[in-house]
């Protein structure tokens, strides 16, 4: 009994990594709104695109009242399917990737499955899925900041501010149907005060 009481007393402390304080000029901001749906359009083809700039948190006016600069942390889109498997509207899989050449100002919709497979982080979420699907956006690691009232540029700017946007593709729905609600979770991180 001896014995195992000390090697319990001489084990290596484990060492805890401390996050940098942060000034009083900063902040971490975490936000959630409604993108839009994922629809079918007249001929049953869905395609479209959206993006995790600042711009579109409810509170973007108070925010950029108190901050002037910005840089995204980590975004999650959130695909809501609506559509039961019993229904009578067709299925099929969605393609949803990032671009990060575009953003919130520079974004277009795809054109065909192409176009979006070939993009960074391809993924098949199906039509028939019950629970919600998470996308998780692939945020560069040290983005710089940018200016708050600009997160989104153009020309666009890859490495700084809130760069990208996802977008996504798929054929042989049922016309003017919408098959996800899309929701987006963000974090920000802010500073420069006003």
């Amino acid at each position: 009994m001896t014995d195992i009481k000390r090697s319990r007393k001489n084990k290596p402390r484990k060492l805890v990594s401390v996050p940098r304080a942060m000034r009083t000029n900063e902040m971490i901001y975490r936000t959630s709104w409604t993108a839009t749906s994922a629809s079918s359009g007249t001929t049953g083809t869905l395609s479209s695109w959206t993006d995790g700039s600042i711009i579109h948190s409810s509170e973007y006016s108070i925010v950029s009242s108190l901050f002037n600069e910005v840089r995204l942390k980590t975004a999650t889109f959130i695909f809501t399917p609506t559509q039961s498997a019993n229904g009578s509207v067709n299925h099929f899989a969605l393609v949803v990737s990032t671009n990060m050449l575009l953003n919130a100002n520079t974004g277009s919709d795809p054109g065909s499955y192409t176009d979006v497979q070939n993009q960074t982080r391809p993924v098949r979420l199906s039509s028939l899925s019950v629970a919600p699907l998470r996308y998780r956006f692939p945020v560069p690691r040290n983005l710089e900041f940018a200016n708050i009232a600009a997160d989104a540029p153009d020309p666009p700017t890859p490495w700084a501010g809130s760069p990208g946007i996802i977008r996504w593709y798929a054929t042989g729905g049922t016309a003017s149907t919408v098959y996800f609600n899309l929701h987006v979770d963000a974090v920000y991180h802010l500073r420069g005060r006003q």
